[in-house]
């Protein structure tokens, strides 16, 4: 797999996040549709609640995919309740997504990962 820069920045991260994608979830079942561990590049792009894109979109590693939502990696803290999803591959088809949870999984004094689930709405493109 393929680790973009920003997330490649230490030896220690992308370590962990390589780690972190491979991760099967344990907890209660919350989805409908079974979980798929997938790990894929991603851009998300923030959104407001009027749908108005809401800071700089960045990159993000999914943990597992659904027909339903996904659940991925980042540095970043998802405060915002909706997103664009795209594959890095593919910037043209666009999922917009209901923000369900974020987690802190991991922090030390160099970096923060946190894992939040997101559910599909509908799909635009670009």
């Amino acid at each position: 797999m393929r680790i973009h820069p920003t997330l490649a920045a230490s030896t220690a991260g992308s370590t962990l996040f390589l780690k972190a994608s491979r991760r099967k979830y344990r907890g209660a079942e919350r989805r409908r549709d079974r979980r798929v561990p997938k790990s894929v590049g991603i851009v998300v792009q923030p959104l407001s609640p009027l749908q108005s894109e809401l800071g700089r979109e960045f990159f993000a590693i999914t943990r597992d995919v659904s027909r339903g939502g996904l659940a991925f990696l980042s540095p970043r803290k998802a405060d915002y309740e909706m997103a664009v999803l795209s594959l890095e591959d593919d910037m043209t088809r666009l999922v917009v997504s209901r923000i369900c949870n974020c987690n802190l999984i991991h922090a030390n004094e160099l970096e923060e990962v946190y894992l939040t689930s997101v559910e599909f709405l509908y799909e635009r493109f670009a």
